[in-house]
């Protein structure tokens, strides 16, 4: 990218990033996209929100993604309208994106709901008094449960790199710390509805997957790699 060889970067994101789900690495494809759709005009926003909506479909429940959602936010707002129809449209658009990110335990969801709570009485103080009283409570389950989140995630070296097991003491600190998140997540406890609580399961599942061990990802279908991991650790 620095050399803005871009054909051998997109090369690279292609055999990268389904698997690695680290915010930093999409937060690169996405500055990326931005950049080589920056003058192609209406074309070039459509291919750059098709890009937002991929990454946050696959790490958008990621409790380091607050930045993400916003950007994406900042990016749906300066696209430009001619017509009053697209300018409804784009607030409608925005409207949606914002509450499903203040229904996502991240870092930054304390100042998505302040964003929100500003957009809506920029749109409507009438409008937004109904909407506003009806996702606080949404929210301040988020925010209670990002805190309980982080003090699992905390405990999780993400620095570390999958490799074959050894045994060692820090391996297994490592395991017991994504066995306690895995199952802070499989209880649910923002109450959510299924689909969206299996999403953050398996999300974690992808992410035990690329911490642990490295032979685990040979496995092409997420049930035999969640198969293998649980005869593997024996935690999960």
């Amino acid at each position: 990218m620095a050399t803005n060889n871009d054909e051998a970067a997109k090369q690279i994101f292609s055999r990268c990033l389904l698997n690695c789900l680290h915010i930093s690495l999409w937060r690169c494809y996405i500055n990326f996209i931005r950049r080589i759709n920056d003058k192609r005009g209406s074309e070039g926003l459509d291919e750059t929100k098709k890009a937002f909506d991929f990454m946050l479909n696959y790490v958008g429940n990621d409790a380091a993604s607050g930045p993400v959602w916003m950007e994406y936010i900042n990016f749906l707002k300066s696209m430009p309208v001619v017509m009053p129809h697209e300018e409804s449209h784009r607030m409608t658009t925005v409207r949606k994106v914002y509450q499903k990110a203040i229904l996502v335990p991240t870092n930054h969801v304390e100042q998505l709901w302040k964003d929100y709570e500003n957009f809506e009485n920029s749109v409507s103080r009438t409008l937004a008094k109904g909407l506003l009283s009806e996702y606080q409570p949404k929210f301040n389950s988020a925010k209670a449960v990002y805190r309980e989140r982080k003090k699992y995630i905390d405990d999780i070296d993400w620095n570390v790199l999958a490799t074959p097991p050894t045994g060692s003491y820090k391996e297994e600190q490592q395991c017991m710390a994504w066995k306690r998140l895995l199952v802070f997540e499989k209880g649910n406890p923002q109450r959510i509805d299924a689909t969206t609580a299996n999403r953050r399961i398996t999300f974690t599942y992808e992410q035990i997957l690329k911490y642990l061990s490295m032979p685990l990802l040979k496995w092409k279908s997420p049930e035999g790699r969640y198969r293998l991991l649980r005869q593997y650790t024996n935690l999960f």
